[in-house]
């Protein structure tokens, strides 16, 4: 059997950008900050045999 974790994309795999107190996903390459723990857990998941499947967020 095949397991699998989804992980949004905003806010979980990376910072968010605020603009006037909302959350937005980065436009740029210099707004996306990958969080510093998001690799290390990645690979932890991977190393215990889950698939990842990033979902992308959308904006309203």
């Amino acid at each position: 059997m095949n397991r699998a974790v989804f992980l949004d994309r905003d806010g979980v795999l990376n910072a968010p950008v605020v603009r006037d107190g909302r959350p937005y996903p980065p436009q740029t390459l210099e707004e996306f900050q990958l969080y510093p723990e998001a690799a290390e857990a990645c690979a932890l998941l991977r190393k215990q045999g889950f698939r990842l499947v990033e979902v992308p967020g959308y904006t309203l």
